[in-house]
């Protein structure tokens, strides 16, 4: 029971998951959706009780998205789509979080609004995130970042930021009793008897805000698949 408790533990937010919520759920309504996860369980069908409502109530409020609950998933476009997403994963308060090219398909507006929540998290908690875009280094603020290439994750070294701002330095700032969530040593990974990841060794710890980077198809979705387990 280890492994799926730990699962619980852990936020998934990608383009892959979101064809995967529009397979298997396309039918249902994003309130369906939002309630089967109000407690980390993935699409787990069930009675709204109370705790439920005022979960599930808070949330769409602070996202905004009161006027998606009762849309079928395979009616939403990919941003909003996203949107539900991001949104899920903020129910409940999770030990990981792992985003994927997060701020694509979203306007400027909820791009802030997600930076913002992504500021806002605990130092409790972890954040691994990929993207292309240089620009977000400023927006993200990490605290470290792992680059992908020939099938190798090594960590940038040196400054991060040319001119860093103020908040910057404030979220690189490692909390005085942080924790290893994740340690990889020497390890490889295989899909499909296929060599995807090899001899690659970082540490995931809690208050880390780390960028993941890499060109189009060197693994930075993999490496946050594995994480996810």
């Amino acid at each position: 029971n280890v492994f799926p408790r730990a699962r619980l533990e852990v936020a998934l937010v990608s383009r892959e998951e979101q064809l995967r919520l529009r397979r298997i759920h396309g039918c249902s309504t994003v309130m369906q959706v939002m309630l089967g996860h109000a407690d980390g369980e993935d699409f787990l069908y069930r009675d709204r009780t109370s705790a439920d409502a005022q979960l599930t109530d808070s949330i769409f409020t602070e996202w905004q998205i009161q006027h998606l609950a009762d849309r079928q998933i395979r009616t939403l476009s990919l941003g909003e789509l996203r949107l539900v997403q991001i949104a899920r994963a903020a129910m409940p308060v999770r030990r990981l979080y792992l985003r994927d090219e997060i701020f694509s398909s979203l306007s400027e507006e909820v791009s802030q609004k997600v930076a913002a929540w992504i500021a806002s998290l605990p130092a409790t908690s972890a954040v691994v995130l990929t993207s292309h875009d240089e620009e977000i280094r400023h927006r993200y603020s990490p605290t470290r970042i792992l680059h992908v290439a020939a099938k190798r994750v090594t960590e940038v070294e040196g400054p991060l930021f040319a001119q860093p701002t103020q908040q910057a330095k404030s979220n690189r700032q490692p909390p005085a009793q942080s924790s290893e969530l994740i340690s990889a040593q020497a390890a490889d990974f295989f899909h499909d008897f296929q060599p995807v990841l090899s001899d690659i060794s970082f540490t995931v710890r809690t208050g880390d805000r780390i960028l993941v980077t890499g060109n189009n198809g060197s693994g930075k979705t993999t490496l946050l698949r594995v994480l996810h387990g």
